[in-house]
């Protein structure tokens, strides 16, 4: 993992990058790198580059804001707010893992929703979300936590996870996790919020027999701020985030 301090001055606020900023982003690599080093990036961006080669390149902006460059062309869209970029950050594919492989696959892929749920479920098991959701369901149920396991599943018709008593194999509660990668785009959020409430409340009805309790997890954490250690923000319009609704299921 590299980074390049580079400073290019006002990019206005366009996007993407101007004609000429774009310009001057090339020439000033070539100064720092080049012209071999140069064209060798180029040609290791992409998934064509081949798993050993491929390398992941992050353009820095102020404001604490992270561009992906995933074209050969150098070209580079300007996040909202951002006003310069301040540098670059050359990341090897081969060396990522856990999290940062499935954002950066995200990054290549961007209309793979099977990727998207992948990086949903895992930011949700892998991080704080799940220990918080095993406290309450173990307050709500009255099973002790340490009796809880989490299994992951998802899949269609199923849900993304399973939660169990593990004296009794009893299903306890389901979760269903949902994953936005655009901090804007609220709207999006929403209609995951919505969708992921819908499929909890059926399959606490017919997974497995049914259960007394749902999990909704709807989490946003851009792909390009997970590569560069940039902690999900703490609302997406009016929502928290991550949002986490709890239900129960009416007896009767």
């Amino acid at each position: 993992m590299r980074q390049i301090q580079i400073e290019l001055g006002r990019t206005h606020g366009k996007t993407p990058l101007g004609s000429n900023e774009a310009r001057a982003f090339k020439e000033r690599l070539f100064r720092l790198l080049g012209y071999d080093a140069l064209e060798e990036l180029k040609e290791r961006i992409g998934k064509d580059a081949g798993e050993d080669r491929r390398i992941i390149l992050l353009v820095h902006f102020d404001d604490n804001k992270i561009a992906y460059c995933g074209n050969k062309e150098l070209r580079v869209r300007v996040p909202s707010g951002a006003s310069k970029i301040t540098s670059i950050e050359i990341i090897a594919h081969k060396e990522l893992i856990g999290l940062k492989r499935l954002a950066a696959d995200i990054l290549a892929n961007p209309e793979n929703k099977y990727l998207r749920g992948e990086l949903g479920e895992a930011i949700t098991n892998e991080t704080f979300i799940m220990d918080k959701i095993l406290s309450e369901i173990a307050r709500r149920s009255g099973v002790p936590k340490n009796k809880l396991r989490v299994g992951q599943l998802g899949g269609p018709g199923r849900p993304d996870f399973e939660i169990n008593n593990t004296e009794t194999n009893k299903l306890i509660a389901v979760v269903e996790a949902k994953y936005v990668g655009n901090s804007e785009n609220v709207w999006e959020f929403g209609d995951q919020l919505n969708e992921a409430i819908q499929q909890v409340r059926d399959r606490m009805e017919s997974w497995r027999g049914g259960c007394d309790h749902g999990v909704v997890v709807v989490i946003c954490w851009p792909p390009e701020d997970i590569l560069g250690d940039i902690l999900y923000p703490a609302k997406v319009g009016e929502f928290n985030n991550p949002n986490i609704e709890y239900f129960g299921r009416e007896k009767g």
